[in-house]
């Protein structure tokens, strides 16, 4: 049976909001009552342990030249330090804020793409982009505060601030380079 591409697309970003909002849920729940470290670990443990299944199963190749190891690190830490600060963003902040701001992340990668990779967006996406910035921004800012002349950001927001950067200058741009260089299931 052949899908449309349209409809793989649909269902794919369906499918991603769907685990990701389930995933903060959790991740904010378990923040609020263990604290951002032991919910960066445990996910981390979880995460190791279905790993090792889908390498028994799977057997992937793991060729990394020194180069991409290098950056396999450097993404490593981007990640690591990046998840600590978003879920302290959870343990400190509101979920349905942090949720919204954490995607300046992907805005930060679509830039980083830009200049590093030259990749380029359509008229159509460039208005996404503006919608996902002005997005975070109404997020982001108390609004009571911005209208009697001062500016303040939401509790949580400069934690997600940290980890946007770390995930979309670091992390995805990293993960995108190396995985064009190596197998998917090993980056």
């Amino acid at each position: 049976m052949h899908m449309d591409k349209t409809i793989i697309s649909v269902l794919g970003g369906l499918g991603g909001m769907i685990g990701w909002g389930t995933s903060d849920f959790l991740a904010n729940q378990s923040s609020e009552k263990i604290g951002h470290f032991k919910t960066f670990l445990w996910s981390q443990v979880s995460g190791l342990l279905l790993f090792a299944v889908v390498l028994l199963l799977l057997r992937p190749s793991f060729i990394f030249s020194p180069g991409l190891i290098v950056l396999l690190v450097i993404g490593a830490i981007g990640y690591s330090v990046g998840y600590l600060y978003f879920y302290k963003a959870f343990e400190v902040g509101n979920i349905s804020v942090v949720s919204a701001a954490i995607n300046l992340n992907t805005i930060l990668a679509m830039s980083v793409a830009w200049v590093v990779f030259g990749q380029r967006l359509s008229f159509v996406q460039i208005g996404g982009v503006c919608a996902v910035i002005a997005g975070v921004i109404l997020v982001s800012v108390n609004m009571r505060e911005l209208f009697s002349g001062k500016v303040s950001l939401v509790k949580g927001i400069k934690e997600t601030i940290v980890a946007s950067i770390l995930f979309g200058v670091v992390f995805w741009p990293v993960n995108e380079y190396i995985t064009e260089r190596a197998d998917w299931l090993a980056t």
